[in-house]
C-alpha cells in the first residue's frame, strides 16, 4: 500500500514538473513574442513595458508549482 502512495506522489511530481516547464515556456513566449505581436497590432509601443514583469511572473509560477511539488511529496511521508 505504501508503494502505491509513493508511486502516486512521484507521478504527481513528474506531472507538476512537466506542467511547470510548459507554463514557463508559455510565459516566456507571451512576454517576448506575444508583446511584439500585440504592439504591432495595436501600434502602441507602451506595451513593451510589460517585458519588465516577466521575472515576477516566472517567480510566481515557480513558487506555486514548487509548493505543489513539495506538498505532493510531503503528504506521503
Amino acid at each position: 500500500m505504501k508503494e502505491d502512495s509513493i508511486k502516486k506522489s512521484m507521478t504527481k511530481v513528474v506531472l507538476y514538473i512537466v506542467l511547470t516547464i510548459i507554463v514557463l515556456a508559455v510565459v516566456k513566449w507571451v512576454f517576448n513574442d506575444g508583446v511584439k505581436i500585440i504592439a504591432n497590432l495595436t501600434h502602441y509601443n507602451g506595451i513593451y513595458g510589460l517585458k519588465d514583469y516577466e521575472l515576477y511572473t516566472n517567480l510566481l509560477v515557480i513558487i506555486v508549482f514548487g509548493w505543489m511539488i513539495i506538498n505532493s511529496l510531503a503528504s506521503k511521508f
